[in-house]
């Protein structure tokens, strides 16, 4: 029964952002292939794990990056424009930014990106192939009416890993689920909720139950509790900041009640499950796009101020992390400070 709710859980979470899912195959007559299949991809990972390569194949950098690594503004950006020359693919850019190695060039850099750990959250970030191979193209997904916000949203990987609608698990067994959050008045976050809510409902016998946390870890811990109090079969987290989530997570595993995290990392690694989103990809594209910019007006020498998400909150350190690795390889650039704010957007002010 957990493995059902485990699965339930994380196609709930499918269908509005990242991945990490496993696939349920509909066609029965296709589960001998998909066992094979899948004895094939676990035996892949453990000789993964026995080589000590746990990073998806791909494209090596290795050349590329000791051309790069002494680098510096105009040659740096102009090395960059040389990418699809060397054959790269635009997804092979992206990929070489995200793992393009810090630079030594910016001490300043250097420095916050030791001393805040921002390399340990990018090394524990989950890493992986989309399930099957899935490739998301712009105008994929499933138009939809949120069920708490009201406006017409299209869920772009509604179609990633589906369910079928109908009862799931054993059909006589009424499955409840606890998903909690922050933020009912945040425009991402309520269309976060929009989904998930959507999802349920296709599934006659799944009782979820929505509460919002309201931006106060104490608050989440407390829904935490109170859904092993109702005895829930699986809990949904959307952890607004990773130490805190770690202790009621823990309580709800040491129940034996499944538990999925989503977008964002808690402080227990031994959630069932993690639905992880683009945010490497997010914080690369920030540094190639100001890494751009400085290019376009040929000036390296930035100063910045960064007004960032909540002191430990997973998205914000990788974003932060990444764009910074970028930046690094510019020694003009100047952060004149760095401020952490409010997820909440009725007290956050710009300073």
């Amino acid at each position: 029964m957990k493995k059902v709710v485990a699965l339930l859980l994380v196609t709930v979470m499918c269908i509005g952002g990242a991945a990490g899912c496993q696939k349920q195959e509909p066609d029965k007559g296709k589960q001998a292939d998909k066992e094979q299949t899948d004895q094939t991809k676990d035996t892949q990972k453990e000789t993964q794990k026995a080589s000590g390569d746990t990073e998806p194949a791909g494209r090596d950098f290795t050349d590329l990056y000791k051309e790069v690594a002494s680098l510096t503004d105009k040659d740096a950006v102009d090395f960059f424009k040389t990418l699809p020359d060397k054959g790269l693919t635009q997804d092979e850019i992206l990929q070489f930014f995200i793992d393009l190695p810090i630079s030594p060039a910016n001490k300043q850099i250097n420095e916050i990106y030791e001393s805040e750990g921002l390399g340990i959250f990018a090394d524990d970030y989950p890493k992986g192939e989309p399930v099957d191979g899935y490739v998301w193209e712009i105008g994929k997904g499933t138009g939809i009416t949120g069920p708490y916000s009201k406006l017409d949203l299209k869920l772009p990987f509604a179609d990633y890993v589906p369910l079928e609608e109908g009862p799931v698990g054993d059909p006589d067994k009424t499955y409840k689920i606890g998903f909690v959050f922050h933020g009912f008045d945040h425009p991402w976050l309520i269309n976060y909720a929009d989904s998930a809510e959507w999802e349920a409902k296709r599934h006659s016998n799944v009782d979820m139950k929505v509460l919002d946390a309201e931006y106060d870890n104490a608050k989440q811990a407390a829904y935490i509790d109170q859904f092993i109090a109702d005895g829930v079969d699986g809990i949904i987290v959307w952890p607004q900041e990773v130490a805190p989530t770690g202790p009621p997570i823990d309580r709800a595993l040491a129940a034996g009640i499944p538990v999925v995290t989503s977008d964002r990392m808690s402080g227990s690694k031994d959630v069932n499950a993690r639905v992880t989103g683009g945010l490497p990809s997010n914080g690369a594209q920030m540094g190639m796009f100001l890494a751009d910019k400085m290019a376009e007006e040929d000036n390296y020498s930035y100063k910045m101020v960064m007004l960032r998400k909540p002191l430990g909150a997973s998205s914000e350190a990788l974003r932060t992390g990444y764009m910074l690795k970028v930046m690094s390889y510019f020694p003009g650039v100047e952060i004149l400070q760095s401020y952490h704010d409010s997820e909440n957007r009725a007290v956050t002010q710009c300073v």
